[in-house]
């Protein structure tokens, strides 16, 4: 039996033996073999990649170091900076090394205080690390509020990761803040000319003034002074003043209650308006003044419903002007075909003026007819037609009487007349001569004075002999008349007018037409004055 225990463990330890010979070591764990491995590095520092060590661990418990050599990591950049991972291999497993890149581990954080104030000393931070907050400045008459980044209060326990400077803030006490705010007030309610509101309207802001003032010396923190400050400030701003009345009338006008042109007039008057309102320095017109000939100014601006009515007139004149322009217009210088057409473009134009409803269409269908009326093409011979009428301006009808400047006309309209409608490939040389040598036989006045010298003599002549005549034929008559004497004075006075109007007739034309109504008139009037004295 002692045997066979024995040969039982001996076969037990045999088996465990074997056991134990066949087993493999493994890895079970890899990492860095310190926790002092470095984090932060320095842009272009210098660091030796192979001073890290790795902590092996297999499976039967033992621990070796492994030194990391540059074959086994990838991805460690020192040139540029940023957060980084480095990855490093050992055998199957893989680590990832979190490091970052700064320009300088040790940053500045500079205090700045106010001038009047001692300095502080700048503080030198290690990247990561937190300030230490310096002892407050003090300044008569403020209290601080702390250290600032712009408008936001520093935290001292935040880390560091960046050059700082940190700027000491300070607001006054609360009597100082009180009286300046009343100064600032004040200074306020100087700015507000008397002669922009309405009396009622400025005692309201003197009376806003005076409680805000109040309202001031009674806070009890600068906080309660700037709130009381700027509800003064705001109650007064809504103060309507002169200007702002306007623009509250001006914003009761719609701009679809007027054209376009209407409403651009609109606007003029209240930026205008505005504008002298807003830089009144003093003088007239008084902003009163101003204000109220802005809204006068606003009522005559023409509505779209006032527009309507008042075009309506309008058309009436327009159509007269239309019909004076195109009776005035040189019908000479045009075909028939080209009359029956402008009489054509004058009539669609009228109906279209009727049919207009505002001003503007029509004055615009007006320009359109005018225009149209202008384009129509004048005759082939209108050029033609231009040398006579210049002919004419080269005689000069100043140097003729009314009846031969008429005379001139009559021989250019004839002519002109011809000329109009006859076609351009036509010859109208002989024609304008002719026409020439028509005018050139008119008579000038100094052509005429020879005539009418001799015309006159013999007239004057002529009418004496008739007058003789009817005073030997009606002798009798007016013999038997009881005032013979008053009527022959009177017989007499009525010749010499004729005779008188004979004599100043300018021109041969003249005095045969005075000459002719003396002749036809004379026995008519001695005859009448006979009757009247019979009586």
């Amino acid at each position: 039996m002692k045997r066979r225990v024995m040969f039982i463990l001996l076969s037990f330890w045999l088996l465990m033996m074997l056991t134990s010979c066949f087993m493999a070591t493994e890895i079970v764990s890899v990492k860095l073999s310190s926790t002092d491995v470095p984090k932060l590095f320095e842009v272009n520092e210098s660091f030796d990649i192979k001073d890290l060590q790795l902590e092996v661990t297999y499976n039967d418990g033992k621990v070796f170091n492994v030194m990391v050599d540059e074959s086994m990591i990838t991805n460690f950049d020192l040139t540029t900076i940023g957060f980084k991972k480095a990855i490093i291999n050992y055998k199957d497993f893989t680590l990832t090394y979190d490091y970052q890149v700064v320009e300088t581990k040790y940053l500045v954080v500079k205090f700045n205080t106010d001038e009047e104030l001692p300095e502080i000393e700048d503080q030198l931070v290690y990247y990561g690390d937190m300030v230490k907050k310096p002892n407050d400045p003090k300044k008569e008459g403020f209290e601080f509020l702390g250290w600032y980044i712009g408008d936001v209060i520093y935290d001292f326990n935040s880390k560091v990761n960046t050059n700082l400077e940190l700027v000491a803030k300070f607001r006054k006490t609360l009597n100082v803040y009180q009286t300046e705010v009343v100064l600032a007030l004040e200074e306020f309610a100087n700015k507000f000319d008397s002669r922009l509101y309405r009396e009622d309207e400025f005692v309201e802001i003197l009376t806003i003034i005076e409680d805000g003032k109040r309202a001031i010396a009674e806070a009890t923190t600068n906080e309660e002074v700037d709130l009381a400050y700027n509800q003064t400030v705001e109650k007064v701003k809504a103060i309507k003043n002169f200007c702002s009345l306007f623009l509250d009338v001006f914003a009761t006008y719609n701009i679809d209650d007027y054209y376009s042109e209407e409403w651009e007039k609109i606007l003029a008057i209240r930026d205008l308006t505005v504008d002298t309102l807003n830089n009144y320095k003093g003088g007239a017109p008084l902003p009163i003044a101003t204000y109220l000939k802005g809204l006068d100014d606003l009522t005559k601006v023409v509505t779209k419903d006032q527009d309507h009515e008042l075009a309506t007139y309008l058309k009436t004149n327009k159509i007269m002007e239309l019909n004076k322009y195109f009776t005035n217009m040189n019908k000479e210088y045009y075909t028939d075909d080209a009359l029956e057409l402008m009489n054509t473009i004058l009539e669609e134009g009228i109906d279209t003026i009727n049919l207009a409803l505002s001003r503007k269409d029509v004055v615009d269908a007006y320009l359109v007819v005018i225009e149209t009326l202008d384009s129509v093409e004048k005759c082939p011979k209108y050029n033609d037609i231009l040398e006579l009428l210049a002919y004419i301006d080269v005689l000069n009808l100043n140097n003729y009487y009314a009846v031969q400047q008429e005379e001139l006309k009559d021989i250019y309209f004839e002519y002109a007349n011809i000329l109009r409608n006859m076609p351009l490939n036509e010859d109208t040389t002989t024609l304008l001569e002719e026409a020439k040598m028509k005018m050139d036989e008119v008579i000038t006045i100094e052509e005429d004075k020879v005539i009418a010298d001799i015309l006159l003599e013999k007239c004057l002549a002529d009418f004496n002999n008739l007058y003789e005549t009817l005073l030997a034929t009606y002798a009798e008559e007016i013999n038997a008349l009881e005032m013979a004497e008053y009527a022959l004075e009177e017989i007499e006075m009525t010749y010499q007018n004729y005779v008188d109007k004979i004599s100043t007739a300018l021109g041969s034309a003249a005095i045969q037409v005075a000459y002719d109504e003396a002749v036809a008139y004379l026995e008519e009037d001695i005859l009448m004055i006979i009757e009247m004295y019979s009586w």
